[in-house]
């Protein structure tokens, strides 16, 4: 049997996008212009310091973390890739396979702006929540993989993800270390 490759390519393109938005989130997984066509990374913008008090409207997703900021955790990562995917206004980065096979990874930030730390998903290994600094923090395991989410509101948050071949142990520690660096710039919620 003969698979027509645009057919393919479309279904393909289907699942994926079906498969990144989880089932209490409505939308569908989008790009952004290759990272090349994206603003360079330095320094978070004064656009953080400009929003009214605790809003992420005005906060550009690659102004959280730079390829500076990932950079301690291997050598040949790719990005900033500016995405959207779901509810989330993204940026990640990337430490392909072929480069350290288990030290390979996908780090993300991901703007939630009508979402906070309350609608965050199990995802089968349970929440745990705490609270510094005046925020609300929520670590949330899964497998391969960690979420740290940041509460700037109530109703707003900042989850910082990473998916990575070295185990979910690892996977909460680096976004641990790597929502610290996040949180010191974002608003006062």
């Amino acid at each position: 049997m003969k698979i027509n490759r645009a057919v393919l390519a479309v279904s393909l393109g289907v699942l994926v996008g079906v498969s990144a938005c989880s089932s209490s989130e409505g939308g569908e997984a989008t790009t952004e212009p290759p990272a090349s066509a994206q603003p360079s990374m330095s320094a978070p913008s004064s656009s953080v310091a400009s929003n009214p008090e605790g809003s992420l409207a005005g906060t550009e997703p690659c102004s959280l973390l730079s390829k500076s900021d990932v950079s301690k955790y291997g050598e040949q990562i790719e990005g900033p890739i500016r995405e959207n995917i779901g509810s989330s206004r993204g940026c990640r980065f990337k430490k392909p396979f072929q480069s350290e096979p288990r030290g390979s990874f996908v780090l993300g930030v991901g703007i939630r702006d009508e979402q906070g730390v309350k609608d965050a998903v199990d995802q089968g290994y349970g929440i745990q929540k705490t609270e510094a600094d005046g925020r609300t923090f929520a670590r949330i395991p899964g497998a391969d993989a960690c979420i740290v989410a940041i509460g700037v509101t109530e109703t707003s948050r900042v989850d910082v993800s990473i998916t990575t071949a070295a185990g979910t142990e690892k996977a909460c520690q680096v976004a641990s270390e790597v929502s610290d660096v996040v949180a010191a710039r974002l608003p006062e919620g």
